[in-house]
């Protein structure tokens, strides 16, 4: 094979999967943060007749997830 295929192909994969590690790791460091914010501020959704979950969940769960994409572009950027 040609070495444009490895050029093409490989690079990109290995540059695609250094993002989604460093937005994972971000995400799985950063939620516990968040989760404990959302407790001491009262930023919960209590269970009620209309809700699925059985206990109290944090509503700004999104937050980590947005600082994971948002790292992961970082890096992707750099």
């Amino acid at each position: 094979m040609p070495s444009s295929f490895f050029l093409v192909y490989f690079v990109p994969l290995k540059l695609y999967f250094l993002l989604v590690t460093v937005a994972f790791l971000v995400v799985l460091l950063v939620t516990p943060f968040v989760k404990s914010v959302a407790l001491r501020y009262d930023w919960i959704d209590l269970p009620g007749a209309r809700k699925v979950h059985r206990q109290a969940i944090a509503r700004v769960g999104g937050i980590s997830i947005f600082l994971g994409v948002a790292s992961a572009l970082v890096v992707g950027y750099l």
